[in-house]
């Protein structure tokens, strides 16, 4: 039996400690220092006067010119109506005596008749520009000591990860997964609770979650709240933009408690996509057993995304004999971690695609050694559970063919397992076509216009040339910017994506995996050219579903373009595209520890600076 080593339990509650006392500094001595030592501050509450200056061209200003000195917020308080958004123009004194100015866009926050912005400057003069009349009653300074529970959480988890990624470097440079697995819960859950609280952060982000806590309920009676119901419409975004409004956003949700009827807008006649809604809805059944508040019911189905994500690509990259760097930098693409952070159906296609190409491409690299019940077991059902949600992955159950004669016992077990897989293919055929057969007629997503599923079908087997004129130039003209653009790799939704430095920062890094991740477990150092054609042939027949499938579910009928298709669709074939150029004739010598760490520090540096500058700065500061 393995002793119990006590000096690992002090390490890391060292650690912990370490990383609170780090955030606690942070938070009084660089954010409140002003507040706190209280120099050529202003003081709180301190009331502006302001003189009204209408222009030729309609819009009014106030300008406020009795402030001289430091300024963290001031507070508008508005009448009976309130402007959609306002300018607020800070005048500032430089070093040299030198004047400028400071333009802020503000919109107020809802359901309030106040609003709240952050200056955090050294300021002359206040100028409010409105486009048309509106009554105000009062603008005040607001600067006062304030704990930030967002920055502290922000800072306590960042340096936290910094420790443990330092601590534990030796581990890491052996088993990579985890390491991986410590970025990914951090950033993940930085990402979860940092985020506003709604459903209007990431695409359809209102349905998913809508299927899901009808799903939390096992879909029979379900309980809407008039939170809920808010959710499920994509009515819940308060445009918070400060900590006090995010604040007020998460107890105003938690009060709109009482029951509604609601019935769910959004239904789907494939019962098999809610299969990537379960982890959500069991973490959504578990706030409401533990009666947490409705905000935090609400993270706690985020984190059941994030869970069942982390542990797919842990395993994932702990099965992979080869390729390790590279399934670590697509798990850790911003997109996909943005995605794995919200409600959302794509992570459990990412992760299930990537554990189960992880694992048939290491038993390729291995042809001698038998296949176990195992991995077949796992490689199976991992491609299964990928496209169930999305049916244009279930191709990738066909790499099973690949496997040579050496991988098993005796023929008639290869023949009973290939048959088996084929089988398996059908019958997922067959459970997505039956439902648009036998059921509800597929009238398309009205969303996208004049849509029909059975008039783009039928017009498709009339016209096969035609629209396989239209699929290829559709694919052509697209498909670089849709596999190496910012969408696929630093897309937040609707919170915008990393600066350009940022996103060709991390595409360089895929591509340095791609043609630099030649360390093989394996007894083949690579796969073979036959191989890697039959792989190419499986990515160029996904590649035509997704597409497909937008034109007849997404697409006008008839129309020569296909809309709807996006990058983050094609992140579960990125593993298998990367390995069509990966290549043995490249020698990488670096060290195990140099080479996982830059791997692994370089995504999770770029991850924490966009959940500061995207997420935390402009949203609850």
């Amino acid at each position: 039996m393995k002793k119990f080593d006590i000096s690992k339990v002090i390490n890391f509650a060292i650690m912990l400690l370490c990383s609170i006392l780090f955030a606690v500094i942070v938070e009084f001595l660089v954010f409140n220092n002003k507040m706190i030592f209280n120099g050529s501050t202003v003081k709180d509450n301190t009331y502006l006067n302001f003189t009204v200056l209408e222009n030729e061209d309609s819009t009014v200003h106030l300008v406020s010119n009795n402030i001289q000195g430091y300024v963290d917020k001031i507070c508008v308080t508005f009448g009976e109506t309130m402007p959609d958004a306002y300018d607020i123009i800070i005048n500032t004194e430089g070093f040299y005596g030198n004047s400028s100015k400071k333009v802020i866009n503000a919109k107020p926050f809802s359901r309030e008749k106040t609003d709240l912005v952050n200056v955090k400057s050294y300021v002359n003069s206040i100028e409010l520009r409105f486009s048309n009349s509106i009554e105000i009653g009062a603008i005040t300074v607001k600067n006062r000591i304030v704990f930030n529970i967002y920055r502290f959480i922000f800072f306590f988890f960042s340096s936290f990860l910094i420790l443990l990624l330092f601590f534990y470097r030796k581990v890491i440079a052996g088993k990579l997964e985890y390491g991986f697995l410590m970025v990914i819960l951090i950033v993940g859950i930085l990402f979860c609770i940092i985020m506003p609280a709604n459903t209007s952060n990431s695409w359809d982000e209102h349905i998913h979650f809508s299927k899901s806590y009808s799903l939390s309920f096992l879909d029979s009676n379900v309980k809407w709240t008039e939170a809920a119901s808010l959710f499920a419409r994509g009515k819940a975004n308060f445009l918070e933009n400060t900590y006090e409004e995010r604040r007020k956003a998460d107890k105003t949700i938690d009060g709109l408690n009482g029951l509604v009827d609601y019935a769910e807008q959004y239904q789907s006649p494939l019962m098999f996509a809610k299969v990537g809604y379960i982890s959500q809805a069991f973490f959504l059944w578990i706030g409401r057993i533990l009666k947490l508040p409705f905000h935090l019911v609400f993270i706690l189905g985020r984190l059941g995304n994030l869970l069942i994500y982390a542990v797919c690509c842990f395993y994932a990259i702990r099965y992979a004999k080869k390729g390790k760097a590279i399934i670590l930098v697509i798990a850790l693409l911003p997109t996909s971690v943005f995605l794995a952070t919200t409600y959302s159906y794509d992570p459990t296609s990412i992760g299930f695609s990537l554990l189960g190409c992880s694992v048939i491409v290491s038993e390729l690299l291995d042809p001698g050694q038998k296949l176990s019940l195992k991995k077949a077991a796992v490689f199976t059902f991992s491609i299964i559970l990928a496209s169930l949600p999305k049916i244009v992955y279930c191709p990738l159950i066909l790499l099973a063919f690949l496997l040579p004669r050496t991988k098993f016992r005796h023929r008639k077990q290869e023949k009973m397992f290939k048959l088996g897989i084929f089988i398996i293919f059908i019958l997922i055929l067959i459970a997505f076509i039956l439902p648009s057969l036998f059921g509800k007629p597929l009238s398309g997503d009205p969303r996208g216009g004049d849509t029909s599923v059975v008039r783009q079908v039928r017009l498709i087997v009339a016209n096969p040339i035609s629209y396989a004129r239209i699929l290829i130039s559709n694919i052509l003209s697209r498909l670089s910017d849709l596999l190496f653009g910012k969408s696929i790799i630093s897309l937040y939704g609707i919170r915008g994506s990393l600066n350009n430095n940022l996103y060709y920062l991390i595409l360089a890094l895929l591509l340095f995996a791609v043609f630099t991740d030649t360390k093989s477990e394996a007894t083949n150092k690579s796969i073979l050219l036959t191989q890697k054609i039959f792989i190419l042939f499986i990515i160029i027949t996904i590649t035509a579903l997704i597409w497909t499938s937008l034109y007849v579910r997404f697409t006008p009928v008839g129309s020569a373009a296909i809309n709807g298709v996006q990058s983050r669709y094609f992140i579960p074939v990125l593993y298998l595209i990367a390995l069509l150029f990966n290549t043995s004739k490249i020698r990488n010598e670096i060290s195990n520890k140099v080479y996982y760490l830059t791997i692994l520090c370089v995504p999770a540096a770029v991850l924490l600076v966009s959940i500061y500058q995207i997420m935390l700065k402009p949203l609850c500061f």
